[in-house]
């Protein structure tokens, strides 16, 4: 559990360090300047300022979950699908007397807890040394940015979904987790490793959960989302990809549908007609401006 001193202590921080664009004080420059020269300086410069300005207590008694292994740079910065699912097993992993529980959703989207995991992964050399140099962007302000979504999620900026999205370890947790819910959803229509496969191209995932966080629908059926999987899994086969907005566009018919009726009581079989009915009327010439791709970033 996260002490509500250091919880309020990393908001503090992370408005510190990045505001809006329009919003950037010559207090924010400096701030992120000084975050650039910490990157610079490596693992132990970043897990040393972290401790700082979040105020933890220095032998990091907060119980992080166990990674698989030692990740290099590149596995922690995009963890490939089989690396995705030994994060997950690892994440159950449970040892009381070390202070080691379960990863559980309620701490899974908060920012604040993957941001603390990642100091006390990097103070162990869980992670590559080179992947905090890496978090260094073409400037102080993409710099800082970089830091915050990598480590946890910038939610003040990119919304609720960062955690889910911009986390490379925090999104593979979800992935799974999301995959393993919608499979057993979908009552034998759907296979653990294919609602994975519908869930793993990095974009489509961004566009999917981004939808469905907004299509609040969506999210408190988990049949909904095992019909996008199954519609994704039948209709894009062979490691193709849906065209851009394609699962987004789903999601917001679905939304539309529990409009007249809830979805909970929508046999899985409509729901399946519903997504092919959308999937079938989908224009993939149609651009409209959607706020899930809002990106005050500079990457």
């Amino acid at each position: 559990m996260i002490p509500q001193e250091e919880a309020a202590a990393f908001v503090r921080w992370q408005k510190k360090v990045v505001l809006p664009k329009k919003h950037r004080t010559e207090s924010t420059e400096a701030a992120q300047a000084r975050l650039a020269e910490v990157v610079r300086g490596g693992s132990k410069s970043l897990v040393e300022y972290l401790i700082a300005e979040l105020g933890l207590d220095e032998s990091l008694p907060y119980g992080a979950p166990r990674l698989p292994r030692r990740l290099t740079a590149g596995e922690a910065g995009d963890p490939p699908p089989e690396l995705e699912k030994e994060i997950a097993d690892a994440f159950s992993y449970e040892n009381p007397s070390k202070g080691i529980h379960p990863v559980t959703p309620e701490l899974a989207i908060r920012s604040v807890f993957w941001t603390i995991a990642h100091v006390q992964w990097l103070r162990r050399n869980c992670i590559e040394e080179d992947w905090v140099r890496k978090l260094e962007g073409k400037n102080d302000d993409a710099t800082a940015r970089n830091v915050c979504r990598r480590l946890g999620g910038l939610p003040h900026i990119r919304g609720r979904i960062s955690v889910l999205n911009d986390c490379p370890i925090s999104r593979a947790w979800w992935r799974v987790r999301i995959a393993k819910q919608s499979a057993e959803a979908a009552k034998g229509c759907l296979s653990t490793e294919r609602a994975y496969k519908a869930l793993k191209h990095n974009a489509l995932w961004a566009e999917l959960i981004g939808g469905c966080v907004r299509n609040v629908a969506v999210v408190n059926e988990p049949r909904a989302l095992a019909a996008i999987c199954v519609n994704i899994s039948r209709n894009f086969k062979y490691g193709s990809t849906p065209p851009k907005n394609y699962a987004r566009d789903i999601a917001r018919t679905l939304a539309r549908h529990s409009s007249s009726v809830s979805l909970h009581v929508v046999p899985f079989e409509e729901l399946l007609r519903i997504c092919d009915k959308a999937a079938a009327a989908f224009d993939p010439e149609a651009v409209v401006f959607d706020e899930t791709e809002q990106d005050d970033e500079d990457n």
